[in-house]
């Protein structure tokens, strides 16, 4: 890692490495800071000793040009040769040029330094865009032309050309641009200034490449990138680099408002033309925000075309992957092109890098590493890492060892990490035991396990290896785990035995799993080849077993199941073999998921059914008995599916007779019943213009199974004067345990409900079983009422209109509201009614006078005639008084007589 210990500086903001011995790094601060304003500086590192030096005459002319207070972004691009003392070239897009001294332009300028080892060379100056005309005016009228160009935004050292392409996205106003200028200083602009005010804001020129296009040609086009053409969506504009015409060759539009589609670009060269392109929309949205993507367009035939693109992305938010792109060459050695792609604000600004690895299918989403800061935390000391990615060199072979390394920066700590590459070996194991099969009978055999290498870089002459045979499996008796160190050249084989003994006589059938594990002594990932060797069956020459199979259940109790009795279901089941030996025979239980089988001893559930395992060897008849809890059958079923199916290795020779089917019949047996009460059982009319009344049905169920109810409240329903008589404020069941849903209809009872006794010509009844009684009806379902003895209340409460109900009175003495419910449970129905007698006012009637004056004169000869008649029978006369006390005289005689003879006979 090399750092400046400075987090202001961005360092690290662009890298270029140079092999050598040693190798160094340029790196790029854009923020650095001369005399207290962050001008920008370019910086040698050496790779071994981890020294920077300054670039001290990459910089401005500082007495001739102002500087901005935001800098001139010196050092923020970086291209050049790969090998120490080579040229490279910088840019400062933000360089001010003043003309007059009051008015400052950021046309930008760009340095070329010629010898990298140099850090005092005074560095070329470069000014694509230093033509005073073509600054602010055109024909005297105000127009920014190159005035706020930014030339060196981007830039692409095109070496056989020697030529350096530069994008400067602020030309034409904004519109953009690609320049390329040459070791003569000459300059030619893409495209050509033709229609100054359309087209504008489009930032051509944010990136820039160059490539082979078309197979088998040595024509060069110019890429440019333009994130905000393309009406916000982005494009990609190829161009031929004819100076006379400026053709545009190609263009790719992006398909998202606002992604940046073409703020990055990397063109992957082949031999012989062909090229394919990456482009970089980092703010393309994704599933959430700012996840960014590249379009991977490959080459498709020999002509200008490509194929549709694969979009690669890793859908974090806010990470903006896409940000860089950068060419690792052939890192790995495979004969294809290799990249990394940034999302340097991952992880809450942390960033991270993708290194995706290319094929003869180009790239994918599959093959990637990711490189985060968190991965070398263990070499460092504990240490702030953000931006981790914004600047990524190409792959360069700094040691000379076939493979590219690379390095990246964290410019928001002012980090650099410098990545070397491991040497890349193709490794061959191989396994070979002296038996093909086993059989029970086998006691012991031998295995030769190998390994051979041959390297890509054409350097390595050996490697360490670290091996190791994994035999974990029951029949082996000896050793389980040979572990060694070996030391193999290059293209030879090393090779080892091993004697494995087993188990006399054992019945295991499965093929038995060897693991040769190997790496290499410097890597912590094994990797690994497995052999397997099967067994013999000991079934004829193609060692498959022909079997006969057939399946028997019947249940011993119960027969039938009654819901609320029977909890357990017992089977019986046999499995017979009438053909060759039947060797891992297993029975599947398929029963619906409500249902579990007790006796789990000997069977696993697996993928919604039980496996059990009958025999490891069946020859002869095996009985198997099952449990089953039927706690949580469901009421609605009528029938109970079970299914059986047998199975072995082998091939069954009558495989219909593996599989059998039962439907175990259900049924219910309840006890409900329905009662009804009126709360009050009377009411009188007394002048309350509204009175309430309270009709409650009862429902029980006394068992054992389930009760499925539906309830059905009838209700009269009687109009005066277009307004009704008795009005339905609510129907409510009071359960906490079931929820009702209730609907109202325009409905009458059945027929065979019970029919209502007649009544006195004085009373007035309103029932729903009255032919001419319109009636609402109230269903209420309740499903299932799961426990015995499980109550429900129904309430229904009605207002009675009372001025109403009085004219319906009339002249009768009362009226009787009776409502009703019904369910049914099978075929039987079961109802009920309750009455509410309402009793009307009596009405006040004036009686004549003749008739209180007849009344008293009537009165008056009935007293007369009743004295007169008490008269004739001597009630008057008390001539009985004598002669009741002349009794009472002689009855105290008699006893005073009979207590003398009793004293005389003591």
């Amino acid at each position: 890692m090399i750092t400046l210990n400075s987090t202001t500086s961005y360092f690290g903001y662009s890298i270029l490495l140079q092999k050598g011995n040693p190798p160094i790094a340029i790196v790029g601060a854009p923020r650095r800071k001369y005399s207290g304003k962050p001008t920008g500086a370019v910086f040698k590192c050496n790779l071994e000793d981890l020294n920077c030096q300054e670039y001290t005459r990459v910089s401005r002319e500082r007495g001739i040009y102002p500087i901005g207070k935001n800098g001139d972004l010196l050092g923020s691009v970086l291209d050049g040769d790969e090998d120490r003392g080579g040229s490279f070239f910088t840019c400062a897009p933000r360089f001010i040029i003043s003309p007059s001294f009051d008015t400052y332009f950021t046309n930008g300028r760009c340095f070329h330094v010629k010898n990298s080892q140099n850090i005092h060379e005074n560095a070329e100056l470069l000014l694509p865009l230093n033509d005073i005309n073509q600054i602010g005016t055109d024909n005297f009228a105000p127009f920014y032309d190159a005035a706020f160009g930014e030339s060196g935004f981007s830039i692409r050292f095109l070496k056989e050309k020697n030529e350096l392409i530069i994008g400067a996205p602020g030309k034409y106003k904004w519109n953009g641009a690609l320049l390329t200028t040459s070791e003569s200083h000459s300059t030619q602009i893409y495209p050509k200034r033709s229609n100054k005010f359309t087209s504008l804001d489009h930032y051509y020129g944010y990136d820039v490449a160059w490539g082979r296009f078309v197979k088998n040609s040595s024509e060069i086009w110019y890429v440019s990138g333009a994130p905000r053409g393309s009406g916000l969506k982005g494009s990609v504009i190829f161009y031929g680099t004819n100076p006379h015409d400026f053709e545009i060759k190609s263009v790719l539009f992006g398909e998202e408002f606002g992604s940046y589609f073409g703020a990055s670009l990397l063109v992957l060269h082949y031999a012989g033309g062909g090229d394919d392109i990456l482009v970089g929309a980092p703010m393309h949205a994704g599933d959430s925000w700012d996840e960014g993507c590249v379009y991977y367009y490959k080459k498709n035939g020999g002509g200008p075309y490509f194929h549709p693109p694969v979009k690669l992305s890793r859908g974090v938010s806010s990470s903006r992957f896409g940000t860089v792109l950068a060419d690792l060459g052939d890192i790995d050695l495979d004969s294809f092109p290799d990249c990394a792609i940034s999302a340097p604000y991952e992880n809450y600004g942390t960033g991270a890098v993708y290194l995706y690895f290319g094929s003869k299918e180009g790239f994918s989403n599959d093959n990637y590493q990711r490189i985060v800061p968190s991965n070398f935390a263990p070499f460092f000391p504990p240490m702030d890492v953000k931006g981790f990615g914004l600047g990524i060199s190409k792959g360069v072979d700094t040691k000379n060892k076939k493979h590219n390394d690379f390095a990246v920066g964290a410019y928001k700590t002012g980090q650099v990490f410098y990545f070397q590459s491991y040497q890349i070996v193709d490794i061959t194991p191989d396994m070979t035991p002296n038996i093909f099969t086993l059989h029970t009978s086998t006691t012991n055999f031998s295995v030769k396990y190998c390994l051979t290498f041959t390297y890509r870089n054409g350097k390595t002459k050996s490697v360490s290896f670290d091996t190791s045979l994994v035999l974990v499996d029951s029949r082996v008796v000896n050793e389980r785990n040979v572990t060694q160190s070996v030391t193999i050249e290059a293209k030879k084989q090393n090779c080892n035995h091993h004697t494995v003994r087993l188990k006399k006589n054992h019945l295991n059938l499965e093929a038995l799993t060897i693991r040769f594990l190997y790496k290499i002594q410097q890597q912590n990932s094994w990797l690994e080849k497995i052999l397997s060797l099967p067994m013999s069956y000991d079934c004829g020459n193609d060692n498959i077993c022909q079997t006969n199979l057939t399946i028997t259940a019947k249940q011993t109790d119960p027969k039938i199941i009654i819901l609320g009795v029977n909890n357990v279901l017992r089977m019986n089941v046999s499995i017979n073999n009438f053909g060759e030996p039947a060797y891992q025979t297993k029975l599947y239980l398929n029963v619906p998921p409500e249902i579990t089988l007790i006796n789990l001893r000997e069977c696993d559930f697996k993928n919604g059914s039980y496996e059990c395992l009958v025999a490891q060897l069946l020859n002869e008849t095996v009985e198997k008995h099952f449990l089953l809890d039927l706690a949580n059958i469901q009421p609605q079923w009528t029938f109970l599916p079970i299914n059986f199916t047998i199975t072995s290795i082998g091939q069954d020779v009558y495989p219909s007779d593996n599989k059998l089917e039962l439907n175990i019949p259900i049924t219910t047996h309840n006890n409900p019943r329905i009662t009804s009460v009126s709360q009050p059982d009377n009411i009188f009319l007394n002048g309350t213009r509204r009175l309430n009344i309270t009709h409650l049905f009862f429902v029980d169920n006394q068992g054992p199974s389930p009760l499925n109810l539906t309830l059905e409240i009838y209700i009269p329903q009687v109009n005066l004067n277009g307004s009704a008589v008795f009005e339905i404020e609510s129907v409510e069941e009071s359960s906490n345990e079931i929820v009702s849903e209730c609907i109202h209809l325009d409905k009458k009872p059945p027929l065979d409900l019970a029919e209502g006794k007649n009544q006195a010509n004085s009373t007035k009844v309103l029932s729903c079983l009255e032919p001419e009684i319109n009636c609402t009806s109230v269903i209420c379902g309740t499903g299932y009422l799961q426990k015995s003895s499980q109550n429900l209340v129904f309430s229904v409460k009605i207002f009675v209109h009372t001025d109403s109900i009085a004219q319906l009175i009339g002249d009768k003495n009362k009226l009787l509201l009776t409502t009703s419910a019904y369910f049914t449970n099978g075929t039987k129905m079961f109802s009920t009614s309750t009455t509410t007698q309402i009793y009307g006012i009596s009405k006040n009637v004036k009686i004549p006078l003749w008739i209180y004056i007849c009344s008293v004169v009537l009165g008056l000869v009935l007293l007369l005639l009743l004295i007169f008649g008490l008269y004739k029978c001597n009630f008057f006369k008390r001539t009985y008084k004598e002669k009741i006390e002349s009794e009472r005289i002689f009855d105290d005689g008699v006893a005073q007589f009979e207590v003398g003879n009793n004293l005389f006979c003591t």
